[in-house]
């Protein structure tokens, strides 16, 4: 937080105040207002790699579809879920919101702007009416800046269009939170006045932003990234570039291992998604707005509907195994899908506490299992069907031996989701041995790739998975023949991860590795 700059007693010169006051009132005055807002109607808009932009312009120029009314602006973390979305542009259309989520690739198609595909990286949606970010914001910091000026060590106000325009034009509201992108308020002006600012002013500037957006906290955030400051693998994805600027986040904890007592006082947010509510301590678990279009697809998958109506027909249910499991981003759209229970693993023990809220929250049972294997073998007593989820905040490499314990305790696993980035390789062969021997079932594999290379790599983790399966029903080296084929079902491009790099979902089918009888 910025030092409080040194007096300047302004106070003896009370024709300088009133002039520095009428001066401020008018640049406000004078600020272009924004439209009101008239509509909730969505339109397109789309996130283009800079080198593209004027391209993409122009193809929507001649079709008609581009929006002179709302500006060219740089892409942030909100607008692209990637730990390197600089250099990206959003390029605002007026076709408005005629499809649900899906890939980049089939929404285009459907847009009619199908040839842009290659140099479009995201579709957003947005509000062309009012761009509420920039609305909000502005009324929110011309409050503070016409309070600022009355105040006893008002700093010098050069420029205010300067300020409204260096004004961040994105935001989510994760209730009650409002996380801010991370070039928020770093212009040059807008450094130079904060510096200038006592630290009670650029406090009453936060306040005044929480007020006009009906939160109680802010934040700004930087994406999650794949290692620590000291250089390790950040395993447990905790946001640790997140800057509380208002509010109370509770306190710092510093082990990955919380107590009771951490858990209930941290700060916990939440968020909607396909009707399914997530729970998160946004200090200690990363939030990935990015994959909705991954969640929704789930939860109208054919293979899991089908899985879900063969159990119901055989009378032996639906399990799903989630081995990267978070707060819940997949697991709860296998249970909203109506797979019968979801056993989840992850080893941060705050995404843990998050899943047990935000299963809360869903109305859906759960239950935590401990570390010790006691309470393994202590669950399989018991009657684990009353739980949908069954959760163990630990390592999944522990999963093939708790899965053996509860198999006969559980419905089958017809479904195992490895939702790792930038590859879940480490999990495949704890996922193809979590699948039920006797009746085989799918696999749904988050890799990335490079673009020209999605094809080939697909038939090269299908040949990977084909591996493992052979070598768990055929211990004894007997012929691969003997095997049934592993089947590449369907490759979803999610959205990209950095230039040239797709984020995507590998569909894999397990053929059985036993017969019905178990042999």
């Amino acid at each position: 937080m910025p030092s409080p700059a040194p007096a300047r007693f302004i106070d003896e010169y009370p024709s300088q105040r009133l002039k520095q006051n009428r001066d401020i009132h008018k640049q406000i005055s004078q600020h272009k207002s924004q439209r009101l807002r008239s509509s909730r109607t969505l339109f397109y808009s789309l996130v283009v790699p800079k080198r593209h932009v004027k391209d993409v312009k122009t193809a929507l120029e001649r079709r008609r579809v581009y929006d002179s009314d709302r500006k060219i602006r740089p892409a942030t973390t909100d607008n692209v879920d990637s730990l390197h979305s600089e250099g990206c542009y959003v390029v605002p259309t007026n076709i408005s919101q005629r499809t649900r989520d899906g890939a980049v690739d089939e929404i285009l198609q459907s847009l009619q702007l199908a040839d842009l595909a290659g140099r479009v990286l995201h579709v957003i949606c947005e509000e062309a009416n009012d761009r509420s970010a920039q609305s909000l914001m502005e009324k929110a910091v011309k409050t503070w800046l016409t309070e600022l000026s009355t105040t006893t060590r008002a700093p010098d106000v050069e420029d205010v269009e300067a300020l409204l325009r260096g004004l961040p034009t994105t935001y989510s509201i994760y209730k009650p939170m409002l996380l801010l992108p991370p070039t928020s308020f770093q212009s040059p002006g807008w450094r130079a006045l904060l510096s200038a600012c006592t630290r009670t002013q650029v406090k009453k500037l936060f306040e005044t932003l929480a007020t006009g957006f009906g939160v109680t906290h802010v934040a700004t955030n930087a994406p999650i990234p794949l290692h620590a400051k000291e250089g390790v693998e950040n395993i447990v994805r905790s946001p640790t570039d997140l800057s509380p600027l208002y509010g109370d986040f509770g306190p710092v904890v510093s082990s990955h291992v919380p107590t009771t007592d951490d858990l209930d006082h941290a700060f916990w947010v939440s968020a909607k998604q396909n009707s399914i509510t997530q729970v998160w301590a946004p200090r200690y678990t990363m939030f990935s707005r990015g994959n909705i279009t991954e969640k929704a697809r789930l939860l109208t998958l054919p293979s899991v509907r089908s899985s879900v109506e063969r159990g119901r027909q055989d009378g032996l249910g639906c399990a799903a195994v989630d081995l990267y499991a978070g707060i819940g981003y997949f697991a709860f759209s296998y249970l909203a899908a109506g797979v019968d229970q979801v056993l989840c693993w992850d080893v941060n023990a705050w995404s843990i506490e998050g899943l047990r809220r935000g299963a809360g929250a869903n109305k859906w049972t759960i239950r935590v299992m401990g570390a010790e294997s006691s309470d393994v073998y202590k669950a399989a007593t018991g009657d684990l069907r009353t739980s949908r989820l069954l959760a163990f905040t630990e390592s999944n490499e522990l999963a093939p031996q708790r899965i053996n314990v509860l198999r006969r305790h559980i419905p089958p696993i017809r479904h195992v989701n490895c939702g790792l980035l930038p590859t879940s390789r480490g999990s495949w062969e704890t996922a193809v041995a979590a699948l039920d021997p006797s009746l085989g079932g799918w696999l749904h594999l988050h890799e990335n790739f490079a673009v020209g290379e999605i094809e080939s790599k697909a038939l090269h983790v299908r040949d990977e998975i084909q591996r493992f399966a052979v070598a768990l029903a055929s211990p004894e080296g007997e012929r691969r023949s003997q095997v049934g084929e592993v089947v590449l079902g369907h490759i979803q491009r999610v959205k990209s991860y950095a230039p040239g790099v797709w984020h995507c979902v590998l569909d894999v089918h397990v053929p059985p590795s036993k017969g019905p009888g178990g042999t």
